[in-house]
């Protein structure tokens, strides 16, 4: 456990493993506005209807919608105007206009954009004087997203804020699937120094992943940031030219290599394990190590809040149901588990046929998998395959004893004569 904090504090560690910020998101927000608002007194708070006409709202619009939390949806004001037309708009709502402490409008901005296009006037109840935290709690999960946060909250210019919170989040997560954590905002601004540098280079990838981008940021923690940013260079050039040179051992080759080979998998390797073997590969890289094989490593991690980390359940059960099987093969009767493997595999829409290999100058077979063929059988067959070939030789001997024999190449091919 961390210790406790204040508010403002940024500590090293936490359960989570990455800085904990305190202060929320609301809490940073009205700072932020009061910052703008230095010396002015705070207005009471009052309420009234009022009959808005089109040249107040201009005017409200034009003076007053300085530090407006969310940015003008044009989809939203014609949605109003349309309404407004169609004599739908209801009058004296509940939800009117809403100015805050110092006089900024905090919620109507769209529907007066509207009113100034109906140009007719409109009686709306308006308050002011509203605490400026309710503008970011009112229907926040519906309209006012983490983007939208970001931008308000200062991020830096030139980070993308889906881009950061999706890095965020995946620093957050580790090696765990998850969604984004609650205090993603947070973290994306504390952390926004960090992840800055790095995004200006690894955003040149012609092909994004998020994955290596955290990756990258997560090495700053534990490496100088110079060097990290100059394997995040090397990486990015040599990708983008598919050039890492003719060293088959080099880190980043291993982990380019892998990630092009993941594009054209069937079954995409998840975001968190792609993120494990980026994080093995970079650590190698700026640990000057060579690597003969990229490891999915899933607990060689060394970041706090990764210490102790276990393999996820679902991962971890398909290890031991492989070992289990890998176990059973080689303490039972293999002609035995080879003809049931046979058979599983035929029922299962397998096909399997017998060729004259030439490089061995022997018969020999080639299956042929459907669609989602289970793995453990595939692993059972591969394991097996000395066997299972015994068996369909022996079902087809006669004909192949009546039939001539046909050269083909090493891949099983005809010369096509």
């Amino acid at each position: 456990m961390i210790e406790k904090a204040k508010p403002g504090d940024i500590t090293p560690t936490g359960e989570l493993g990455l800085p904990v910020k305190i202060e929320k998101i609301t809490e940073r927000y009205v700072t932020l506005l009061a910052s703008s608002h230095v010396g002015e007194k705070k207005i009471p708070f009052s309420r009234e209807l009022v009959l808005v006409t089109p040249e107040m709202a201009k005017t409200w619009l034009e003076e007053k919608n300085k530090h407006n939390y969310r940015k003008l949806n044009a989809d939203h004001v014609h949605k109003w105007f349309k309404k407004m037309q169609d004599g739908a708009f209801i009058e004296a709502f509940h939800e009117g206009i809403a100015f805050d402490w110092w006089d900024d409008l905090g919620n109507g901005q769209h529907r007066l954009s509207a009113l100034v296009l109906y140009g007719k006037p409109l009686k709306m109840w308006v308050s002011r004087g509203v605490n400026p935290a309710e503008f970011l709690e009112v229907d926040r999960p519906l309209v006012r997203r983490s983007k939208d946060d970001l931008v308000v909250l200062g991020l830096r210019e030139g980070l993308d804020p889906g881009r950061t919170i999706s890095i965020v989040n995946r620093l957050v997560n580790g090696l765990k699937p998850g969604k984004s954590p609650d205090n993603a905002i947070e973290l994306a601004i504390d952390l926004q120094d960090r992840i800055a540098p790095v995004y200006a280079i690894v955003k040149e990838l012609k092909r994004w992943k998020t994955e290596i981008a955290a990756a990258f940021v997560k090495a700053t923690f534990d490496f100088e940031e110079a060097r990290v940013l100059a394997a995040a260079a090397r990486y990015v050039t040599a990708a983008n030219t598919v050039n890492f040179g003719t060293d088959e051992d080099d880190p980043l080759k291993r982990l380019y290599l892998k990630i092009e080979e993941d594009k054209d998998a069937r079954h995409r390797r998840p975001q968190n394990a792609t993120y494990a073997l980026a994080v093995s590969a970079i650590r190698a890289e700026l640990e000057g190590r060579k690597l003969s094989k990229l490891p999915e490593a899933l607990t060689d991690f060394t970041a706090p809040w990764e210490e102790g980390y276990k393999k996820p359940e679902m991962r971890e059960k398909a290890r031991r149901a492989h070992q289990t099987t890998i176990e059973n093969i080689r303490s039972g009767d293999r002609d035995e588990l080879a003809l049931n493997a046979l058979i599983d595999a035929r029922e299962r829409g397998a096909q399997v046929g017998i060729f004259f290999d030439g490089e061995t100058g022997k018969n020999a077979i080639q299956f042929k998998f459907p669609p989602k063929f289970p793995p453990l059988l595939t692993m059972k067959i591969k394991e097996l395959q000395p066997e299972i070939t015994e068996i369909v030789l022996a079902e087809h001997a006669a004909t192949l004893a009546a039939v001539p024999v046909v050269p083909v190449n090493g891949n099983g091919h005809g010369n096509g004569k």
